[in-house]
């Protein structure tokens, strides 16, 4: 499997290995057939609310995330995928059929901290797109889960995040919970290793991959 072939969506930051959010959304996706603008999921919470607005999805095209905004040091590794992808599951999804709309490149928010008003006036008052991240692409609407090709998992990130004792029986749980959520759906797609691209549902090499992290 090559990252360059796919457009990665990440589900749900998780930076404390509590996965009952991305559980939660994993199965809303499923149950729906597609993934879902922010206004056909009928949500409107403005504070959670960026530059893909609620008609597009954000999705990071992995052949980007070595463009940098005006060629700066400083933004280095400022993307989608450092951000995103690297700290979520995410769904792997094929880019045939999928019309995509390349933003325009703002200076990064550390560099000029935008409030919520800016932003919002860039996603309304404008036909079109804005992203301070090079990597990121939008789709209008909805996304087909017939693009859904495997699901990426940061191992070494989650394990990092928990104490040495736990990682195995952690990293475990959240394969097998995945599993019988994509199941359930009739979904049951490959599971790799987002670093190492190993496939996780070969129970030896998770062990193997875990060992060596640990």
């Amino acid at each position: 499997m090559n990252l360059n072939d796919v457009y990665l969506h990440g589900i749900c930051i998780c930076d404390n290995n509590d996965f009952t959010d991305t559980f939660s959304i994993l199965e809303k996706i499923l149950q729906s057939g597609s993934l879902l603008s922010l206004s056909l999921q009928d949500k409107y919470d403005h504070d959670k609310i960026g530059y893909n607005g609620l008609e597009y999805i954000s999705i990071c095209d992995f052949t980007k995330i070595n463009d940098v905004y005006n060629k700066k040091k400083i933004c280095i590794n400022y993307n989608a995928f450092s951000y995103h992808i690297k700290r979520s599951l995410t769904l792997a999804l094929s880019k045939e059929n999928i019309e995509t709309v390349k933003p325009i490149l703002l200076e990064p928010y550390f560099m000029k901290r935008r409030g919520e008003r800016e932003i919002l006036f860039l996603i309304n008052k404008s036909t079109r797109k804005f992203s301070d991240y090079p990597d990121e692409l939008m789709v209008k609407n909805r996304i087909s889960l017939n693009n859904l090709q495997f699901i990426t998992i940061p191992v070494n990130y989650f394990m990092s995040n928990e104490k040495e004792e736990n990682r195995y029986n952690m990293i475990v749980d959240l394969l097998r919970k995945t599993r019988a959520i994509l199941k359930k759906y009739d979904k049951l797609v490959p599971l790799y290793d987002l670093d190492t691209m190993i496939n996780l549902d070969d129970n030896i090499k998770v062990k193997e991959l875990i060992k060596r992290n640990s």
